[in-house]
Parts: structure tokens; sequence; C-alpha cells
């Protein structure tokens, strides 16, 4: 099954499986061979222009974005070695390879306009979609709260607005993103978890919001942009190490 859904060059993140209570590591990499349907190959990570060698024996949630969606799985590091001056990792799934089996979402940094608005200070779950599609469809005229998204998983956000809100709000949110060289709007609906005075601006706030109303395509269409985004950077760090090289060289 992993020969048949995951290829080379696949994106892969990966979650160091951690005790509760001890911080998650979250990395974004790609699938470098399947040696079989159980051991697979993937690069080592790369983090501010330093490769991160994964520890020997450590154990990783790992979802790959594949043309049948995102694919997850559990797998363990086996063997750490260099190939044609590439840092690779083994590794052997410990568990089956299965669709969506995400626990938590690997954030992105970035800077991404968007507009907020709220919808209610407390809503019960079910009425939350006929309220989505009422905003999204009738009440276009609405003002909405600028602001600016400083980190995103296909989990939530963290923006950076002129307004605080109380815990448990659901604000309606919408944003653009160059899916595969597509700009695509999301518009979607979320739970506030956290609303606190942004220290480094005054008269700004920081919320922190789970999403509670996407669509698996619009979350699978954000997990493709943090992937495209961080395979552009990991690039422009693989260059900068080079050029590094070349200068101690």
């Amino acid at each position: 099954m992993l020969m048949t859904l995951v290829k080379p060059g696949d994106k892969v993140e990966m979650n160091l499986k951690v005790k509760e209570g001890e911080k998650s590591k979250f990395y974004i990499s790609t699938v470098y061979d399947v040696l079989s349907d159980n051991i697979i190959q993937v690069q080592m990570p790369i983090q501010n222009r330093k490769i991160i060698l994964l520890p020997a024996d450590s154990t990783y949630y790992l979802y790959f974005s594949t043309k049948e969606g995102m694919l997850g799985c559990e797998a363990k590091v086996t063997e750490r070695y260099k190939s044609d001056n590439t840092y690779l990792a083994e590794m052997e799934l410990t568990s089956a390879l299965r669709k969506n089996q995400r626990r938590e979402y690997y954030r992105l940094d970035c800077a991404i306009k968007m507009q907020c608005r709220i919808l209610k200070e407390a809503v019960k779950e079910e009425d939350l979609r006929e309220m989505l599609q009422e905003v999204k469809y009738v009440n276009q005229e609405l003002s909405m709260e600028p602001g600016v998204i400083v980190d995103i998983s296909g989990g939530g956000l963290r923006f950076i607005g002129p307004k605080a809100y109380e815990p448990q709000s659901i604000l309606t949110v919408s944003f653009y993103l160059d899916v595969e060289g597509e700009v695509k709007n999301f518009s979607v609906a979320g739970k506030v978890l956290r609303s606190m005075p942004f220290q480094k601006l005054k008269g700004k706030f920081e919320n922190r919001l789970e999403f509670t109303e996407i669509s698996d395509l619009e979350r699978e269409d954000i997990v493709k942009y943090i992937f495209q985004e961080e395979r552009r950077r990991r690039r422009k760090e693989k260059v900068g190490l080079d050029e590094e090289k070349n200068i101690d060289s």
C-alpha cells in the first residue's frame, strides 16, 4: 500500500511522538525513496539553515501530501546515513497508513492579510454551519475587521488585529493563499482559544483561533500551501548553506 500511494518527492510532515507534557517538534521534509511497503527514506529536514539529524529510534507521526490526499501513519527512525551528498533517515512504519489520521498540525510562521468578523459570543456547534452560510452568501456587505495572520496550520491560525475576543467566541475569517500557482479565497469559521494584548504593538491584540467550520478540501489546500512554502524556504536555505560551504572551501 505504501509503495502504491506514496512516491519519491512527496512532501511529508513529521511530528515527533512525545510523552504527555513534553513539547512537540514539527518538521517538513521530502520522501527520498520508498524501499518497501513498510520502509521509507526521507531527507533530513532543514530549519534555520541547519540540517536536523533525526535521532535513531525516535518515533514520528508522518503525514504525506499525495495525489490521494493526506495520508498518515507512525514510523520509527531505524538508520541514518549520507547518500549522494544528501542526509537521509530510513524509517520503518509502526502503524497502518490511513487517510487524515492527523493529531496535531505543523504551524507555519507567515504574514498574510486577512479579515474577520464575530459571528456570535457563544454558538452551538449544530447551528454553526447555517450561520456561516448566511454570512458567506447573504451578509457580504457587513463590515470586516482587518488583521494579519502570523502563523497558520491545518487546524487553525494566530492573527494580530485591533480587537480582543472572548474565548469560545466564533469568528468568520477570510484570506487568500497561492496554492500551487492558483490564488484561492478561504472563508472559514473558528473558535477563539485565546486573546491577549500584543506586546510589540500598542492597541493590537493577538488571537489564536481553532477552525470549527472548514471543508476537507480547504484544510488540505492550507496544508498544501504550508508544504510548498516550506519547500521554497528549504531551497533558499540550501542555497545559503551551499554558498557558505563554497566560501569556507
